[in-house]
């Protein structure tokens, strides 16, 4: 029985194909941070990417993210700019020189040279400037970090208490439509006791029902309302503020 060889150009070949794709693969994953909340002069495409970008743009404690980003941002630029102050320069003229200046003087009261230019350069200094621009590199991608981080949760945040929202309002209408229902059925046994055709069992089991419905009704509002507010708490603005002739909600 003969043994198959792959060959060995074939295997490099794969690995090499495998080592080029495999980096590709993972950038591919990369999350774009403009599309988990988009810019704020981007009109949102939807009803809950607006809710996010108001979330965003009206809570404080997200535009104090943005400013240690910029502040960050500035960092960078004065340490870049830092090495200006690494060099000391200096400039001097023949005492002798400035005496004879545009007079008949003879030549032995002129000094060479007539004047002096020197630069010093603070090496450790200059050396340090590299280590202090890293820095506040790594100072501004630890706020990027933060932001992004930041954008992420209240994405999801925005998300959930929407859907709570919209749940709620939801589980009000199947409550609402229930006490319709049990009404009638309380309504149709009183009818039926009136008439004989019923006893006061099936009367009290009705009116028992109707009751048990007009307290989940009641429960179900104050779930709306809380849904509501929680909502509203993140956005920053009542729901009945935002222009929904532009972005209607879901009903």
């Amino acid at each position: 029985m003969k043994t198959q060889h792959v060959p060995l150009l074939l295997l490099l070949s794969v690995s090499l194909i495998s080592a080029l794709l495999l980096p590709l693969g993972a950038q591919a994953q990369k999350t774009d941070f403009n599309k988990i909340i988009q810019p704020l002069d981007v009109r949102a495409k939807d009803y809950t990417e607006l809710l996010v970008q108001l979330a965003w743009s009206n809570n404080p404690k997200y535009e104090a993210l943005k400013v240690e980003q910029n502040i960050a941002e500035e960092e960078i630029k004065l340490a870049q700019k830092k090495w200006t102050r690494d060099i000391n320069a200096s400039f001097n003229l023949n005492e002798a020189n400035l005496k004879t200046l545009g007079s008949d003087a003879t030549a032995e009261n002129v000094f060479f040279p007539r004047y002096n230019l020197s630069a010093t350069l603070n090496i450790g200094a200059f050396a340090n400037r590299r280590s202090e621009v890293n820095i506040a590199k790594h100072n501004l991608h630890i706020a990027e970090n933060e932001t992004n981080q930041a954008k992420l949760q209240l994405r999801a945040e925005v998300l959930r208490r929407y859907e709570t929202y919209l749940t709620a309002k939801e589980l009000l209408k199947i409550r609402a439509q229930n006490v319709e229902d049990m009404y009638a059925t309380y309504l149709l046994a009183k009818s039926n006791m009136e008439l004989g055709k019923g006893d006061l069992k099936e009367l009290n089991s009705a009116s028992d029902s109707y009751n048990k419905a007009q307290e989940n009704k009641l429960l179900a509002e104050t779930n709306l309302r809380t849904a509501k507010i929680n909502l509203e708490e993140i956005i920053g603005l009542k729901l009945e503020d935002i222009f929904e002739e532009k972005y209607p909600p879901k009903n």
